[in-house]
């Protein structure tokens, strides 16, 4: 490929899933002179939409119908698409989602896709099962992992104000983003927005059964725990994507006990890191627990086994199928300085490095000007106020000056806020 822009557009959807890892791609790319936007994306979007900046490299976060409608656009407008897939992150592909079927098996997947990275080689191994162009696939590992084994003292300071705060205590996450979801008719927003069809229904519905056993299980545990471990404080942190004000009615009758607290806010990771024990319920978070080295139980008392059984954190964390044996479990946790964690092997070249430099490898030949602009006129996006979360310039710094200062490399760089949460940096 020739006479493509030097830029990167990293556009964040969840902070707490995304940020970090985004912006230590960001300072290995700017190592490497590129310019790179990171931040909102609703605003990064608009703005290639109405081509106020130039093409280049557009690195996409997960598949759906609106985004395959994004990727379209921009390979008219000549854009280089990648993709690291954030909401498959945690999976093994031992039973690939129904949904990651359908999104990758569509005709105009490679079309629009110029270079997918696998987080794992399982995934590379399924997506070449039903794959035709195999070249487009590339196993990198995920950042996120490199950010948690690697560059997780950023959230120390954090971690020790939630421990001055609320003292010892055992964080429970929350997965109930079907269930719980903040629209108010979840399926009537997924076909709105193309994200299922009527097909998908039945297993959307699964999802809802799956997540109304597991609630169910999870108050009958609570009302145990905050009696017998009246010692220990419990924060129940719900997903990004849940009601937290709709969880606290469902949950009114425990409110009652000093030791239960309900909190979203701030970095999950710090909320780990800060904690004693997580318990979730197949949650992308019992496999960053392990990353930082953490211990964790995954919570298993209803059963969707291509849901379960794909999440890594079925794997790597203790698994704990009732309530009696859960509250079992953590009295051996508390009385046991000794309670499992789980080791991994770290990869021998950073992802964040194998993907930087196969984006400098694939342009022949850079431009090196090319001129931004901002329309002003831009309206904002309902979803940012409850997705992305703030983001300020100072985060960006701390982490880009972790990074440059751990690699031994050039520090001069530039960042400037184009709009609320996006920066450019060069």
């Amino acid at each position: 490929m020739e006479n493509l822009n030097k830029i990167v557009y990293l556009p964040i959807e969840v902070k707490n899933r995304e940020f970090y890892s985004k912006t230590i791609l960001a300072a290995k790319l700017i190592q490497k002179n590129f310019k790179v936007i990171i931040g909102q994306q609703w605003f990064i979007y608009d703005q290639i939409q109405k081509k106020n900046f130039p093409p280049g490299i557009f690195f996409q976060n997960s598949l759906n119908e609106i985004k395959y409608t994004q990727l379209r656009s921009f390979k008219k407008l000549q854009f280089y698409n990648v993709l690291l897939d954030e909401e498959y992150y945690s999976h093994s592909f031992k039973h690939p989602d129904t949904l990651f079927l359908d999104n990758i098996s569509k005709p105009h997947f490679y079309d629009c896709i110029d270079k997918y990275y696998c987080s794992t080689v399982n995934e590379l191994n399924a997506l070449k099962e039903i794959g035709k162009n195999k070249k487009k696939f590339l196993v990198t590992g995920n950042v996120r992992k490199e950010f948690l084994e690697k560059y997780s003292g950023i959230l120390d300071s954090e971690a020790e104000k939630l421990k001055l705060k609320y003292g010892k205590f055992i964080l429970i996450n929350t997965n109930f983003g079907y269930l719980n979801s903040i629209y108010k008719d979840y399926i009537k927003m997924l076909l709105i927005n193309k994200i299922i069809s009527q097909k998908d229904i039945p297993e959307v519905k699964k999802m809802y059964f799956w997540e109304e056993q597991n609630l169910q299980n999870l108050i009958i545990f609570l009302e145990i725990a905050l009696k017998k471990f009246d010692n220990i404080n419990f924060i129940v942190r719900p997903h990004p994507t849940e009601d937290i004000e709709k969880f606290r009615k469902t949950t009114k009758n425990l409110l009652n006990y000093n030791n239960l607290i309900i909190d979203n806010s701030g970095s999950t990771h710090a909320f780990i890191k800060a904690s004693l024990l997580l318990i979730h319920m197949s949650c992308t978070t019992g496999l960053e627990a392990s990353y930082l080295n953490k211990p964790a139980i995954n919570f298993i008392p209803s059963y969707l086994k291509t849901y379960v059984e794909n999440i890594l954190s079925f794997e790597v964390n203790k698994k704990i199928f009732t309530v009696n044996d859960l509250v079992s479990q953590v009295e051996l946790f508390l009385s046991n300085k000794d309670y499992y964690k789980t080791e991994f092997k770290k990869e021998s070249i950073p992802p964040s490095d194998i993907i930087a430099k196969d984006l400098e490898n694939c342009c022949t030949k850079w431009n090196e000007k090319f001129r931004l602009k901002i329309d002003n006129t831009y309206l904002d996006n309902p979803l940012k106020n409850f997705k992305i979360g703030k983001i300020y310039k100072e985060e960006v710094q701390n982490i880009i000056d972790l990074v440059l200062k751990e690699k031994s490399l050039k520090k001069n760089y530039k960042i400037h806020e184009l709009f609320d949460s996006a920066f450019v940096l060069y």
